[in-house]
C-alpha cells in the first residue's frame, strides 16, 4: 500500500459480493447458532466504497484509498514515517 502497488489478487468487486453473501445469510438466519460478524459488514462497506470510487479493479491493497478519503488525507499527507510507526509489531512473530 504504501509503494502505491495495486495489482490485485482478487477484485475488490468480487470482495464484495463474497463478503456480502456472509452477511446476508447472517442477518437472514434465525438460527441462534449463526454469529453476527461485525468485521465483515465493515470490510464489505468499505470494499463497497471502493466499488462506488471506481477502485473495482484493485485488490485489497486498495482499501488505502478509502482511508485516504475517510480522512481526508494521503499517505504522503501524513507521512510514510508516521505509517511505518503505526504498524511496528504489528506482525511480529509471523
Amino acid at each position: 500500500m504504501i509503494e502505491k502497488d495495486f495489482r490485485p489478487g482478487g477484485f475488490a468487486e468480487y470482495m464484495v459480493k463474497d463478503m456480502g453473501m456472509g452477511v446476508d445469510v447472517v442477518e437472514e438466519s434465525e438460527d441462534e447458532r449463526v454469529a453476527v460478524l461485525p468485521g465483515a459488514a465493515l470490510g464489505t462497506q468499505m470494499f463497497s466504497a471502493m466499488v462506488v470510487n471506481g477502485d473495482e479493479k484493485f485488490g485489497t491493497q486498495g482499501l488505502i484509498f478509502v482511508i485516504e478519503r475517510i480522512n481526508g488525507k494521503t499517505i504522503e499527507d501524513v507521512g510514510l514515517k508516521a505509517m511505518e510507526h503505526s504498524f511496528i509489531g504489528i506482525f511480529d512473530g509471523y
